[in-house]
């Protein structure tokens, strides 16, 4: 049965398409809005606008705050930003930017001012007045954004802005609050509303509704940021970027806007390169975009993160698994049954030709055992069935044939016979006791081939498959009370113990490796809770965390370390 919620990307995207064009078609016919503060709308960082100012889905890093709040919640470490910007000679940008992770969330604070040079004032007749006007822009912008489960983030920007054109000067309140939702793991969904705040002398602010999607692909070297943004009362805009890594150290960028409506409506515009270079904790953002009349701007943004590289490695291909080693008496199987289908055809084959090899040594009982693992696998191999049978009547008949030959008493005579039974109830019993249903089954089914008559292990037989399905049974509930809880830890854990007691599963192999899928989105989720129980000082719990990671992902440098951190801290105040 298909599963009813997964994830279609087809239906997210025709959506965001069905939205663009009816916000495209309801602000053609809306009357142009007197804005104030206009450069609320410009980008900011080296990333972000090296992807046309695309960045709303993705969101991180020290300007991410500016473009969705809620990507402050993804900050792992403290980090600092600063971008100069120059357009024409004459306008400058600069930007200074950090993030601190605090509590649930992170804590973030923008400073971004535009200068846009020196102007003589003009009278109404057009003659110089004698004075230097200095227009400017300021904005200072604090935010907040926090998890809300493993899928869900929300985050809040309030700031204050001041607008000088001259002797007139405007100031106010602008706020921006924004959500983002991860459908799965390489995908992002958005909506921020920007801008927000109370007219400035009969003037409103630029707000404006953003939504927007992200996905990664070619194991996250590309990004792509698809937006809609409605400004309110104007016009509605589509936009685009990408981001392509093509070494751990080189980031290559672009972006662009297209107008839905207004006079421009449908022309691409503001095209923008950029490159991104990651220098270990150090990242330097280049950008480039012509501007028409305005001249060619060119911007430089730094970065900075305190206790982690910028980007993590590029993800390496997952190595095929090692298959299992053949005998050195055991040629490479080579499917001959045409019945033989799917992944467990070549193990059958493996199973039944060491069968054969195992006859031709005289090991019969041996052979019966691989006869058996092979048709587990592939209940209408028929070569390993036929084989099976003549395996076991050869192995009574080699029995009675050996106690024949013996000159021996009569009640001797399945002596031999008896001390085989005797050896394989003994080593299922044995298995029983420790627990170990798996090996009790085998051999107690052994028991059974060479005599049905053996009441003792019939029952046990009995008792060990009900102990085995009821073991699996209390496991496969504990894993999913561990899934519904979102612990994925105690998931892996108790899957892998149903395949320790029954490797050959399929129900439960299909599910390990469908938690194991999730173990990179749980070490990261890991690995920031420990990070802020720490900052808290909440030692205990942010050893737990580390702990279970590392149970998830034993070669976890940073957490190993923080842990043995955590322990002599506890070891040197005596908790």
């Amino acid at each position: 049965m298909r599963n009813k919620n997964k994830f279609k990307p087809s239906i997210y995207l025709a959506g965001l398409l069905a939205v663009c064009v009816l916000l495209g078609a309801a602000n053609r016919i809306m009357a142009e809005a007197n804005y104030v503060a206009a450069f609320l709308q410009n980008g900011v960082g080296g990333r972000t606008t090296g992807m046309g100012d695309n960045y709303t889905a993705v969101a991180t890093g020290s300007f991410g705050q500016l473009y969705n709040p809620a990507g402050l919640a993804l900050a792992e470490t403290p980090a600092l930003g600063f971008q100069f910007d120059g357009t024409g000679g004459v306008i400058s940008h600069n930007v200074l930017s950090g993030i601190m992770p605090l509590g649930p969330g992170a804590l973030g604070a923008l400073f971004n001012f535009y200068s846009y040079g020196d102007f003589t004032e003009l009278d109404s007749s057009g003659q110089p007045t004698g004075k230097t006007l200095k227009p400017s822009d300021v904005l200072i912008d604090v935010g907040y954004g926090m998890s809300l489960g493993p899928k869900w983030r929300t985050g809040l920007n309030a700031g204050i802005f001041v607008e000088k054109l001259g002797e007139i000067e405007y100031s106010g309140v602008v706020i921006d609050l924004g959500g983002s939702f991860d459908p799965a793991p390489d995908w992002s969904l958005s909506a921020v509303l920007k801008n927000l705040g109370a007219k400035v002398d009969g003037y409103t602010l630029p707000s404006s509704l953003r939504m927007a999607g992200a996905f990664w692909t070619i194991q996250r070297r590309l990004l792509i940021d698809a937006e809609l943004e409605m400004v309110f009362g104007s016009i509605a805009e589509f936009g685009m970027g990408a981001e392509y890594r093509a070494w751990d150290w080189l980031d290559i960028r672009t972006g662009f806007k297209v107008p839905l409506s207004g006079d421009q409506a449908s022309s691409v515009e503001g095209i923008v390169l950029g490159l991104g270079f990651n220098l270990a904790q150090f990242g330097i953002d280049l950008t480039f975009m012509n501007r028409g009349d305005f001249g060619n701007e060119f911007g430089v943004a730094v970065e900075y993160y305190f206790n982690q590289p910028r980007v993590k490695p590029i993800a390496k291909a997952t190595p095929k698994p090692t298959p299992t080693p053949y005998p050195k008496y055991v040629y490479k199987p080579e499917p001959k049954d045409r019945r033989m289908q799917g992944e467990n055809r070549e193990q059958a084959e493996y199973h039944y030709k060491a069968g054969q090899e195992y006859e031709k040594y005289g090991q019969t009982i041996d052979a019966i055992i691989e006869y058996k693992a092979a048709l587990k696998l592939l209940p209408a191999f028929t070569r390993a069935q036929k084989a099976l049978a003549k395996a076991k009547q050869k192995a009574r008949s080699q029995v009675l044939e050996k106690e024949q030959m013996k000159t021996v008493k009569p009640a001797k005579k399945n002596a031999s016979l008896q001390q085989l039974i005797r050896k394989y109830y003994n080593k299922g019993e044995k298995a029983y006791n420790i627990k170990d249903y798996t090996q009790a089954i085998k051999q107690l089914q052994l028991v059974l081939e060479l005599t049905t008559q053996h009441r003792k292990a019939t029952e046990l037989l009995g008792k060990a498959k009900k102990a085995l399905k009821t073991e699996m049974a209390a496991l496969s509930a504990q894993a999913s009370r561990a899934s519904e809880k979102g612990d994925i830890v105690a998931e892996v854990d108790a899957y892998q113990k149903m395949l320790d007691l029954d490797p050959a599963n399929k129900i439960a192999k299909g599910k390990l490796a469908a938690a194991k899928q999730r173990i990179p989105e749980e070490v990261d989720r890991l690995y920031k809770q420990g990070l802020n129980h720490y900052a808290r000082q909440e030692l205990r719990k942010a050893l737990h965390a580390f702990e279970s990671l590392l149970k998830l992902q034993p070669d976890h440098v940073k957490a190993r370390d923080a842990v043995n951190n955590i322990k002599e801290k506890l070891v040197q105040t005596g908790q």
